[in-house]
């Protein structure tokens, strides 16, 4: 009897790639915790087969068929990074954008300054159209 007749766990390892046997391994295979990629399993159709024993089962899962339902849920176009430019050109661009925003307040509040400065210009009346001095004796001095 050969040692290739009996079947274990690379058997078929071409067709389906690498088998992962535990949660532990498929978590670290899709770069996650593994509460995650078991959640993923209950509610996203995770694809990992159960091997039933007697009183606990054990898990495994293909390279080939993880990598399928990570790519039928990708959005079109996505990368595995979420930004592919360099970290020094994304905080570059955070510190412009908060730049940015900091001299659009500035430019906001010096707005409103030159508004209120108007008005209370305007509400202010000179003392010639008043009639003067004259208009000041009629008001009655309280002490």
């Amino acid at each position: 009897m050969s040692v290739q007749a009996t079947s274990g766990p690379g058997t078929g390892a071409d067709a389906q790639g690498r088998r992962l046997e535990s949660w532990k391994e498929i978590a670290a295979y899709l770069g996650r915790d593994v509460t995650t990629v078991r959640r993923w399993e209950k509610r996203e159709g995770l694809p990992v087969h159960r091997l039933q024993h007697s009183r606990l089962g054990s898990v495994y899962a293909y390279t080939t068929e993880l990598d399928a339902w990570r790519d039928e849920r990708a959005p079109a176009g996505a990368t595995d990074a979420p930004d592919a430019r360099p970290v020094s050109e994304v905080l570059r661009s955070g510190v412009r954008a908060r730049a940015a925003a900091a001299l659009a307040a500035l430019a906001l509040t010096v707005a409103v300054g030159l508004i209120w400065l108007v008005r209370e210009r305007s509400s202010i009346q000179p003392a010639s159209a008043s009639g003067g001095i004259r208009s000041l004796a009629v008001l009655p001095l309280r002490l």
